[in-house]
């Protein structure tokens, strides 16, 4: 058998620049590899879905009671003097009316800052926006003591 020489510039890879994505169809996008070699290469990318009226509606909705509630937090004195930090989950319902009941702690940390969580959500529930329709929410509020 006979081996193929193969001079040192055939080696070589061409660089080439990124090119701006193209329309394949509407889920899929392709892109070029940054190296060109003399195998063809190509990277296909999915767009994400589209996403609908009420999956935006429920995030604009949980983007307000955040909001609503580190307005409200509520950072026990003792729990700032004994140094006490964590995230405390809370479920509750929130009613069409604007109402919340039926809260609990799913993720419990120290029992004042459990304490202090539920008292910040009962607090901000009057600002809290009113949904089309009943809807169990969990938010988690984290207590963390800054370093001056």
């Amino acid at each position: 058998m006979a081996k193929k020489i193969v001079k040192k510039e055939e080696l070589k890879t061409e660089k080439i620049m990124p090119q701006k994505f193209e329309k394949i169809d509407k889920n899929v996008t392709k892109t070029d590899i940054l190296q060109k070699t003399s195998i063809s290469k190509k990277a296909l990318v999915k767009k994400a879905p589209a996403e609908s009226k009420e999956d935006l509606y429920l995030k604009e909705l949980l983007k307000k009671i955040k909001v609503a509630i580190e307005k409200n937090r509520y950072y026990p004195k003792i729990a700032k003097r004994l140094k006490k930090e964590g995230v405390v989950k809370i479920e509750f319902v929130l009613s069409a009316k604007g109402e919340i009941k039926d809260i609990k702690i799913v993720q419990k940390s120290h029992s004042i800052l459990n304490k202090s969580a539920v008292k910040t959500v009962k607090k901000a529930s009057i600002y809290f926006p009113k949904p089309k329709k009943e809807i169990k929410i969990v938010v988690p509020i984290e207590y963390r003591l800054t370093q001056n």
